[in-house]
């Protein structure tokens, strides 16, 4: 199927080609079938044997499995008779495979990325100009994964909190760090995602991975910021699977504000990762926003 794209299409979000590939496949509900997605562009999904990765760890077990460079999961191969397939490594939890496939996906329907070699790498071409392309394929990927329209809504039907990013994680066949991700970024009520990772030392210092903002939260908590009241963080770590409930002064994040903000964390599974979901009282939310 020819698609055709106004110029005003070439420096947007490129969500907007995930959109009109959706509304082809009349995909109006999730999950959303990353197969269903493929076959309708006209890939293959192939996955590499897992007796392949074994034989080259065997005959190189310093190395990485090389199939990419940057040791991705899944890539895109275009062949010279025009037959494009997504290989997928084994092992993967669904999750992940899910929207590694849709990211490759992305690439095919993102109309400037229809040149590039499925190989390149951050050290073939400017490091800026490949994270904006691997940038562009995640925005699309993660729109054919949890549709903008269809995961607001889905989020606004659900209480604020973690609770709620783990049913929209099981509706969405998602992992629970995209789906915070997304839910971070696109509710239009204030909230903000952390991830943090603590040594297990309480005496080290415990900083912010990175940050998810939505829109309208007050501030921009940054990558680096050291958290200075790391109980609930420890909490999670040591329970995981358990979602723990408080709240955490601006002051200990590294604002001047004087508020306090709800916030649920919980143990990202065995990464020794940690999420934060904040959000302000219903009182401050009322008389700042």
């Amino acid at each position: 199927m020819t698609r055709h794209f106004s110029e005003d299409h070439w420096n947007s979000d490129t969500s907007v080609f995930a959109r009109q590939v959706l509304e082809e496949c009349r995909l109006t509900a999730p999950p959303i079938c990353e197969r269903m997605i493929a076959d309708h562009l006209g890939i293959e999904i192939k996955a590499v044997s897992q007796e392949l990765v074994d034989s080259y760890m065997e005959a190189y077990p310093h190395s990485k499995f090389p199939m990419h460079p940057d040791g991705v999961c899944a890539w895109l191969q275009k062949r010279s008779n025009g037959q494009q397939l997504i290989w997928v490594l084994p092992g993967m939890f669904p999750g992940r495979r899910r929207l590694s496939i849709f990211h490759e996906c992305g690439h095919a329907v993102i109309p400037w990325h229809g040149n590039l070699d499925y190989l390149c790498s951050s050290t073939d071409i400017e490091a800026p100009i490949y994270h904006r392309i691997e940038r562009e394929a995640f925005e699309c990927g993660i729109e054919f994964l949890m549709p903008q329209q269809m995961f607001v809504k889905d989020a606004l039907s659900l209480s604020m909190g973690i609770h709620a990013i783990k049913q929209l994680s099981n509706r969405y066949q998602a992992s629970m760090e995209a789906t915070a991700i997304r839910y971070a970024s696109t509710h239009p009520y204030p909230c903000a995602v952390l991830v943090v990772k603590p040594t297990g030392y309480l005496r080290d210092p415990v900083t912010v991975s990175y940050s998810v903002h939505s829109s309208r939260f007050p501030e921009r908590i940054r990558r680096g910021t050291v958290v200075s009241d790391v109980r609930l963080i420890y909490q999670a770590w040591a329970q995981p699977q358990v979602v723990h409930p408080g709240e955490v002064l601006a002051s200990t994040l590294g604002s001047s504000a004087k508020v306090a903000y709800i916030v649920d964390s919980m143990a990202l599974g065995a990464s020794g990762k940690v999420l934060l979901l904040l959000w302000p009282p219903v009182s401050i939310q009322q008389g700042v926003f």
